[in-house]
């Protein structure tokens, strides 16, 4: 698969758009002549002109994926074939998407998350995955929902592997099987990150998930379906949109009703999975 290696420093780019190519020769014919960034309302042409990091480059032949390569001030960029364009334009929208989300967020390991999410190096493509067991319960609760963010998971759905659950061996069989977890960042990647966990959960219909706790500070963000959510001592209907909190070792729990939730997830602090530990029976039931 042909690639082009374009480096660049934070502030401006080096040459024009045909000089700024380090390697073509592996790829005739690519000529770069401009760039968008995802997430963003601005364009820009190279020129020189100051301009933030860039995700999207686009060519003649179309727009051509990027990912950083380095952490240095200095940025190399991995331009693929436009072969796989398309469905990595759909999953660095949802990263966006998600990093949106979480770039609001009082707690200022939101904001982090965030930042982590789209300035680490991640995967130039998902390959297309076959459907989880889960897969027309998440289709159809995220095609219900108005939020952006479900907009941009649907779109991604078939690139996306569901099952890494990095607390499932922590977790009773039974209760594992009300639950779809997709793992996007963490300290085993696919994202690499050592501070940080990030993914999305789905929650079958009537089903309830019992009280546990562990060290991570995490949130969860609904972007579809609602659920009867307890938080410590609040328990309360969460829908889409809602931000829940939960500090470190503070017990939660959650019950859907007919259609079920998908939302966003993090964890900062102490992320260890070792801590997750259920702290009641699972037939015991939520207060409504």
């Amino acid at each position: 698969m042909p690639e082009i290696l374009l480096s660049h420093s934070r502030s401006r780019w080096k040459s024009s758009p045909i000089q700024t190519t380090l390697s073509s020769s592996r790829s005739p014919g690519l000529e770069v002549i401009g760039f968008r960034r995802i997430g963003s309302s601005f364009s820009n042409r190279f020129a020189g002109q100051p301009l933030d990091w860039p995700r999207i480059i686009t060519t003649r032949t179309g727009r051509i994926p990027c990912r950083k390569r380095t952490k240095t001030d200095k940025l190399s960029t991995v331009f693929r074939s436009p072969l796989i364009m398309a469905q990595n334009d759909i999953f660095h929208d949802m990263l966006w998407a998600i990093a949106a989300v979480y770039e609001t967020e009082a707690d200022p390991q939101g904001p982090h998350t965030a930042k982590t999410l789209l300035f680490t190096p991640s995967p130039v493509a998902f390959d297309t995955a076959l459907p989880c067991l889960f897969d027309a319960g998440i289709r159809a609760v995220l095609a219900e929902s108005t939020h952006p963010t479900a907009r941009s998971v649907l779109a991604a759905q078939n690139l996306l592997p569901w099952g890494s659950n990095p607390v499932e061996g922590n977790t009773d069989k039974n209760i594992a099987a009300m639950i779809s977890v997709l793992t996007l960042m963490g300290p085993e990647g696919p994202i690499l990150a050592q501070d940080v966990r990030l993914g999305l959960v789905y929650m079958r219909p009537e089903s309830y998930y019992p009280l546990h706790l562990h060290d991570a500070d995490e949130t969860y963000a609904i972007i579809a379906g609602q659920a009867l959510w307890t938080a410590g001592d609040d328990t309360r209907m969460r829908r889409a949109g809602a931000l829940i909190h939960h500090p470190s070792l503070m017990p939660h729990a959650f019950r859907t009703g007919s259609e079920g939730f998908l939302a966003i997830w993090r964890w900062s602090g102490d992320i260890n999975t070792h801590s997750y530990a259920f702290i009641e029976d699972h037939g015991t039931e939520l207060q409504a």
